[in-house]
């Protein structure tokens, strides 16, 4: 029965892993979506593309953030369940 967990929680902290590296592509997506030479006419759509790029910077690395803190954690708990200390 612990084994069947413990897989399970390793392939729930992998998983996690990979939706960080989603997080990062649709931060970075949605950084450049508004990175046009059109957009950078005046210098209020200057701030929107800097804006722009916080705010997909910032979904790129807490995505990644919260994926290696839930795959350490996760990780931690296969290999408590693994060596039946639970």
């Amino acid at each position: 029965m612990r084994g069947e967990i413990g897989k399970t929680v390793r392939w729930a902290g992998n998983a996690l892993v990979y939706l960080g590296m989603v997080g990062t592509v649709l931060g970075l997506i949605m950084t450049v979506s508004n990175l046009t030479s059109a957009n950078a006419q005046s210098f209020d759509n200057f701030k929107t593309i800097v804006a722009a790029i916080y705010i997909g910077s910032g979904t790129a690395l807490y995505t990644n953030l919260l994926a290696c803190i839930g795959y350490l954690w996760l990780g931690t708990n296969a290999h408590l369940l693994a060596r039946q200390e639970v």
